[in-house]
């Protein structure tokens, strides 16, 4: 079926009209992160006046997974960023590697204050 991290262009999202559209709103923009570590984020309704919503992925998982709830969310009025945990998906940072859970708040701390 293809990788769920890069989306857009995969023939087989014709099939799956909701998910297509979900896509083809979002775009992907890399934040800044704990340590020099850019955060990779799915975002969907940038220029939207709502209060900014952030969605984190679990283990074993990457944003690809947020893209029709992410879509939702921004269709309601706020900006939405589904960021990926560092070591997973689009993250720069080494596969599966997060030193540890201050590591990750930090990150997602990073990525609240650019958003806010």
């Amino acid at each position: 079926m293809g990788s769920l991290l890069n989306l857009k262009g995969a023939s087989w999202l014709n099939s799956l009209p909701e998910f297509s559209a979900a896509i083809k709103n979002s775009q992907i923009e890399y934040l800044p992160g704990y340590g020099g570590i850019r955060t990779p984020a799915r975002i969907y309704g940038r220029e939207s006046k709502g209060v900014p919503v952030l969605m984190l992925h679990g283990l074993q998982s990457h944003s690809g997974w947020f893209v029709q709830s992410a879509h939702f969310l921004a269709s309601l009025g706020s900006p939405v960023y589904a960021l990926e945990r560092r070591g997973s998906g689009l993250s720069e940072a080494r596969r599966g590697h997060c030193e540890n859970f201050q590591e990750l708040v930090a990150d997602v701390q990073a990525a609240a204050e650019v958003v806010s």
